[in-house]
């Protein structure tokens, strides 16, 4: 067997090896042969809605509403991403089906009242949701589905049939189609439908099995056809997988194609007002060029396949070309532009980009300082009939006496109707603004950029009102000097310099995040060498400084009060009102606040706006504003009225710093949602709860000291305190206290105790006292809050502690309370005046009086004597005496 066996065994391998090889060149040009199918853009998004299609009607026979809103949802994301399609191909015939079908299971599972019962919570809550966004959503196909229940189409088969036989022959041009389409959406989804073909190449395409049955002439001419692709490969790199090549589309073209579209979408870009546009026209056309190039530019507008940013950026060509001819020119069309630019924003809680609301200020100030150079001119607004007429100018079906007689209407003497007025687009300008702070988190770099754009807004609305100062429109004046006031009332003198000082920092050396680390520091390192090949420049200079002149806030403020009072309707003087209330209690003057209040009768007024709800949110900032005032000046009694409405539980909501958790419906949800402060206007909601809790304290402990608990019940001076206060009592095991209400509750019961140091030491500890504004506000806090502790501390212990004396030096309670002699005398004075002590001075002594019990009284307390010598209690029974 030696030889032999040796040999028969090579061949054996030589033939096995032989054979293996046959079937590798099998498989790897196996591929090569398939032909890949390509479908439409039409194709694929009827298949994805027609399986969604499907997946309702699963879910319809096993009756899970829960599932089916929720696939009913998917199915309308895809109508809306397919809309331009279904629009160019028509409506599916599935997709109106669809809707008839859960039209009528809905509405015979509305009639089953028994199966309703039976529903879990979830289903029962899905139902009535699919019952009213299905009655919403279905009265947009209200004629396509009494059609099709006219005429029922039964299967959607043959659709899908017609749509595989046409689909080698409009496979290209549908494509091609997809692809050149100028809605960015579509292109978008075909971009990424590309995507998914390429990534599924390696899916479609299936390898025979090594030891599959194919044929010999298969194999040949398999390995013929290999042999002539592999020429020239050796190695690892013969047996690779390549790509098919197709009579199709190939990968290849699609991703030039692709990188084409992106091309195109990164060559169109917009720019600022002072840089020089990339879309370029003839530099040496006339005037009536120009009108008939913006009249065409406009007629783009409102149309479905326009592509908005092309657009705007042939309207910045024309508004650098405009220059030329002077501000009557130059004017409409950045009033086109302006127009243009806010038609970006689809929703209602869309909002620009900076980069795209900065570009809408620089517009907006250039108009202004048009205006402004030309103080002759005026703007008007054009009317929908002129709006139209210029729509058929542009297309050319308007002839040329109508469009003369257009012109003519348009320019009138030194008036210019054009689209738009500038007080809606500073409208514009701060709703956008507003969203756009709602949308981005606080603690973002993001934020504080946008939180710069504050200071524009007020640029660019004081310019306006100017403008219709001079125009003798004084009603939108007073609108902009509303709209002044509404930021800058919450600011404080100090955080207004801040802010003024950001300003003028930004405006001499731009974006301070953009700075070189080595010039943050406050002054020069003059240690340092001055060579810049081992340090920075900045290290030598320190950080960069700016001179500016701080502005009166407070006569700013009243200016502009004054401009509305006299000019404004009702709103407009409410929300002056209430804005400078609360400027006026920032600044630390509750008497001068108050009297404002009380002599608008704002109070008695506000009830009666239940529809405006922000203004509502308005004044119940301005309530806890003046509550915190009342606060610092030290009136207790003042400060709890005003803060004990609205610091009850809900006190985010009702200052709009916060969503309800409670559930409510997702368009109350959505509207409350908007109704929302910006975070660098809220008041904290921890200081509003510890000035609550302390004017509370000072309260409610004397006066449980002089008429007990149990007298009391009922008649609390803040039932807030008393809950806090009995929960902390229930407790088994008292810890150190750790949040701000933990040591107010320690505070209240170290100074019911007579204890006022350790209250004083937990009151004044505290560290929500920082955020209070001003020079110096937390040390004259503390001072107040040591004082009035001391004060109240006096009042709880005569009233304790007065029934057991017969009288008290007035020396030993000044030494006790750390109080002067005449602080003492006032204090006690003002109690017995009131009738909460009775007892009566000797030179520097208080005789306590008592009560002597009536004859009534003393028979009682005889009789219960004698009771209880009579009946004692049964563990004395027969103890000695």
């Amino acid at each position: 067997m030696g030889l032999n066996g040796r040999a028969q065994n090579g061949r054996r391998d030589l033939g096995l090896s032989a054979v293996l090889s046959a079937r590798w060149k099998s498989v790897a040009h196996s591929d090569d042969d398939k032909v890949r199918v390509v479908r439409s853009a039409k194709d694929r998004a009827f298949m994805s809605m027609r399986e969604t299609c499907n997946l309702i009607r699963n879910k319809i026979r096993i009756n899970d509403w829960s599932a089916i809103q929720e696939e009913f949802e998917n199915l309308n994301k895809l109508y809306e991403k397919h809309r331009t399609i279904i629009s160019r191909e028509g409506l599916p015939p599935f997709y109106v089906r669809i809707l008839v079908e859960l039209e009528d299971h809905l509405q015979e599972t509305l009639k089953n009242r028994e199966a309703i019962k039976k529903m879990s919570k979830v289903n029962n809550h899905s139902l009535k949701r699919m019952k009213l966004v299905l009655r919403k959503h279905n009265a947009n196909f209200e004629r396509q589905m009494e059609a099709y229940r006219a005429n029922p189409i039964l299967d959607d088969d043959d659709d899908a049939a017609d749509s595989d036989t046409d689909e080698t022959d409009d496979t290209d041009d549908d494509s091609d189609e997809s692809s050149s389409s100028d809605s960015d959406s579509d292109s978008d989804s075909d971009d990424d439908d590309d995507d998914d073909d390429d990534d599924d190449d390696g899916q479609e395409a299936s390898d025979d099995s090594i030891f599959g049955g194919d044929s010999d002439s298969d194999d040949s001419s398999s390995s013929e056809s290999g042999d002539e692709q592999t020429a020239g490969l050796t190695g690892r790199a013969r047996w690779l997988k390549r790509t098919p090549e197709t009579s199709g589309r190939t990968a290849a073209d699609r991703r030039r194609n692709k990188q084409e579209a992106q091309a195109k979408k990164e060559k169109i870009h917009l720019t600022d007002a002072n840089q020089q546009p990339s879309f370029v026209f003839d530099a040496n056309m006339n005037q009536e060029e120009l009108d008939r190039k913006v009249l065409e530019v406009m007629g783009m507008r409102g149309r479905r396949q326009t592509d908005v940013k092309t657009m705007m950026q042939k309207l910045q060509a024309l508004s650098a070309l405009a220059r030329r001819f002077g501000a009557i020119r130059e004017i409409p069309v950045l009033m086109h532009l302006l127009s243009s630019l806010f038609d970006t924003q689809r929703t209602i809680d869309d909002y620009m980009s900076s980069e795209m609301w900065r570009m809408s200020y620089g517009y907006t100030t250039r108009v202004l300082d048009l205006l402004e150079a030309n103080p002759e001119l005026r703007l008007g607004i054009m009317g929908s009939e002129d709006m139209a007429e210029l729509m058929l100018a542009s297309r050319g079906e308007l002839n040329a006496d109508s469009l003369e007689a257009l012109q003519a209407r348009l320019l009138q003497g030194n008036t210019m109707y054009v689209s738009g007025a500038i007080v809606d687009i500073c409208q514009r300008l701060q709703e956008s603004y507003m969203r756009s702070l709602r949308g981005v988190y606080p603690d973002m770099t993001e934020y504080r950029l946008r939180v710069s754009d504050e200071a524009k807004l007020l640029h660019v609305a004081e310019k306006a009102q100017r403008y219709y100062a001079r125009a003798g429109d004084m009603f939108t004046s007073a609108r902009l000097a509303q709209l002044r006031i509404e930021y800058l009332y919450y600011r404080h003198e100090t955080m207004d310099a801040a802010m003024q000082h950001e300003e003028v920092f930004e405006a001499t050396y731009g974006n301070k995040f953009m700075l070189h680390p080595s010039c943050v520091r406050e002054s020069a390192d003059e240690d340092i060498g001055r060579d810049m090949t081992t340090t920075h420049p900045g290290a030598w200079l320190g950080k960069p400084q700016v001179d500016y002149e701080r502005r009166n806030l407070g006569r700013t403020i009243n200016e502009l009060c004054k401009v509305t009072f006299n000019h404004g309707d009702d709103r407009i003087k409410t929300r002056t009102m209430l804005c400078k209330i609360i400027h006026v209690a920032i600044h630390n003057d509750f008497h001068a606040a108050r009297d404002l209040l009380l002599m608008s009768h704002m109070q008695d007024t506000i009830q009666y706006s239940e529809g405006d709800v922000d203004t509502q949110i308005l004044y119940n900032r301005m309530m806890v504003t003046l509550g915190v005032c009342a606060f610092r000046a030290g009136l207790m009694e003042e400060a709890h009225y005003c803060l004990s409405e609205i610091c009850c539980g809900k006190s985010k909501e009702l200052l709009a710093q916060g969503v309800s958790k409670r559930y409510m419906d997702p368009e109350a949800e959505k509207a409350e949602r908007r109704r929302q402060v910006p975070f660098h206007m809220h008041i904290s909601q921890e200081l509003l709860d510890s000035a609550h809790l302390t004017s509370a304290m000072l309260q409610e402990v004397p006066m449980t000291a002089l008429k007990g608990r149990n007298v009391l019940k009922g008649y609390w001076v803040s039932k807030q305190l008393r809950k806090y206060i009995d929960f902390y009592d229930g407790q088994l095991f008292l810890g150190p206290p750790e949040t701000n209400r933990d040591h107010l509750l320690a505070a209240s019961k170290a100074l019911a105790r007579g204890d006022w140091k350790t209250c004083v030491k937990y009151v004044t500890t505290l560290d929500v006292w920082n955020l209070i504004p001003g020079e110096n506000a937390k040390e004259d806090l503390k001072q107040m809050l040591t004082m009035r502790i001391k004060v109240e501390g006096l009042r709880t212990y005569l009233f304790t502690n007065s029934p057991h004396y017969q009288s008290v030096s007035q020396g030993m309670l000044a030494k006790n309370f750390e109080l002067e002699e005449n602080k003492v005398h006032s204090v006690v004075s003002k109690m017995m005046i009131e009738g909460q002590l009775k007892a009566s001075w000797d030179a520097d002594t208080i005789l306590l009086h008592r009560d002597e019990p009536s004859k009534l009284q003393s028979l009682a307390a005889t009789l219960a004597d004698k009771v209880r010598f009579a009946f004692p209690p049964a563990a004395a029974v027969g103890a000695p005496l």
